[in-house]
């Protein structure tokens, strides 16, 4: 299946997968947390983990490498090609609550003039041809988890950016936006096909996408979850 062919635009559920890889992830990763030991929260079992992980995310990494030009859908949208890219999200907190990485060591100077570099790189990768695909993703991640490492430090230039309201405020919404705003967009070209208001289509997806996280996000975020609820399979069953 082409992903960027003109018959998805018809699919309003064609963003799905990242959502059934990050899915699957959570089911098979509190097995491997299990495995290297890490609930025993020691300095052990946190190394232990890291190596467990890394090794893990590494033979993800290489088979996504391998099958991109030769199996691009096997590698594009199955989890075992994909668990190296949340993966670098584990391993970024875990160095950074052992300790090892704050801010990479440099100075604040030095700190600004990177962090600035990495933000312009991942702005402006997003106009590289198709066929930089796989480079493009993976610079993307490494660039991601090296920016989320900058935010540590407050003098940090990323982190005045990031931390401005109106863009913490996107970011609190961003699963909720990521959840709808294709098949708001897909919904648009059945009913209206190609002649379409963009910024009506914006504030479509802001405004669900806003009530999507106040009234459902948030409320099942904080609820009191118990194995035996009631609520808890009520939840279970309606997903």
């Amino acid at each position: 299946t082409d992903y960027f062919a003109e018959s998805t635009y018809l699919n309003p559920f064609v963003n799905t997968w990242s959502l059934g890889i990050e899915e699957q992830f959570y089911i098979l990763f509190p097995f491997i947390l299990l495995l290297s030991g890490f609930f025993k929260r020691n300095l052990k079992s946190l190394r232990n983990s890291l190596l467990t992980i890394s090794l893990v995310s590494l033979f993800s990494l290489i088979l996504f490498f391998y099958f991109f030009e030769r199996n691009n859908s096997f590698a594009y949208f199955l989890p075992i090609t994909r668990f190296w890219e949340i993966g670098l999200g584990c391993i970024t907190f875990l160095l950074y609550k052992s300790n090892k990485i704050i801010s990479l060591g440099l100075s604040n100077k030095n700190n600004k003039i990177i962090s600035t570099f990495l933000l312009i790189i991942t702005i402006f990768s997003f106009t590289f041809e198709i066929k930089y695909a796989v480079y493009n993703i993976f610079f993307n991640t490494i660039i991601t988890s090296i920016l989320l490492i900058q935010i540590d430090n407050k003098k940090s230039l990323i982190r005045k950016i990031l931390s401005n309201k109106f863009l913490t405020h996107i970011g609190k919404l961003s699963y909720s936006i990521y959840l709808w705003h294709w098949g708001i967009i897909s919904l648009s070209y059945w009913i209206i096909g190609n002649e379409k208001n963009n910024f009506l289509l914006i504030l479509i997806i802001y405004l669900v996408s806003l009530i999507s996280y106040r009234f459902v996000e948030l409320p099942l975020r904080y609820s009191s979850w118990k194995l035996f609820r009631l609520n808890t399979f009520k939840v279970f069953i309606l997903s």
